[in-house]
């Protein structure tokens, strides 16, 4: 694994994408754009970009909501939910509820299965020093998501639902605007504990892809890179 640390240097680094033909935008051809264009970024950076199999990553993500961790959603709240079934949101209801349907067995082949995930992807971080992927495939207005919660909130959590499971690290990097005026950023990933190294990277990544703060017109705050200050 790359040490700790290494973005101080002033070593090339090494950052794993999704193969394109895993890269997942839901016709969105702005973000996507907007996803290369970050990439080329990170090479002007000093960065090797490595394709990387996305699988595992997205086996991981399903078992966050299809597996057996919902039941320990259900179990948290299951006598409120007995009581006041009518305080929560029908989604949020029906997705928490699906955790009734799990058994113990369940709970211990997904177990076992993320320990799999986690074993094969060992490999890959031996490879790379962090992931990077869009934050979000493509942005969606809050009315599209009340018409459609289930799908889209799914959507939305396309290249970020595995990072708990998966004991990473991750922070989200606003990257630019798409031409609609909408935001675009990607997330820079990790194995826990490379908190600064990643924060490191996305500094610099932060301050070559944007030269205002977010859409407030307001240029960035006028201090030294992350990487010059330790």
């Amino acid at each position: 694994m790359f040490p700790a640390g290494a973005a101080t240097t002033g070593m090339r680094f090494r950052f794993g994408i999704p193969r394109p033909a895993q890269r997942e935008f839901f016709a969105d051809g702005a973000s996507l754009a907007a996803f290369e264009r970050a990439i080329d970024t990170l090479v002007a950076l000093g960065g090797d970009a490595v394709e990387v199999d996305y699988t595992p990553f997205r086996e991981a993500a399903r078992l966050l909501y299809e597996g057996p961790w919902l039941a320990e959603r259900y179990l948290a709240i299951r006598e409120f939910l007995d009581h006041q079934p009518g305080a929560l949101l029908p989604v949020v209801r029906q997705i928490i509820e699906g955790g009734s349907r799990f058994r113990a067995t369940d709970a211990f082949a997904a177990q076992y299965r993320l320990l799999a995930l986690s074993q094969m992807l060992r490999a890959q971080w031996q490879d790379i020093e962090l992931l990077v992927t869009p934050t979000i495939p493509t942005p969606y207005t809050r009315a599209a998501v009340l018409a459609d919660p289930l799908t889209l909130n799914d959507r939305l959590g396309y290249y970020t639902n595995h990072v708990n499971l998966l004991d990473l690290c991750a922070v989200a990097v606003p990257a630019g605007f798409l031409p609609n005026g909408l935001p675009f950023g990607v997330t820079l990933q990790a194995p826990a504990g490379s908190d600064r190294t990643l924060l490191l990277r996305a500094d610099r990544l932060h301050r070559a892809s944007n030269a205002t703060l977010g859409a407030t017109g307001l240029p960035l705050a006028d201090t030294p890179p992350m990487a010059e200050a330790v």
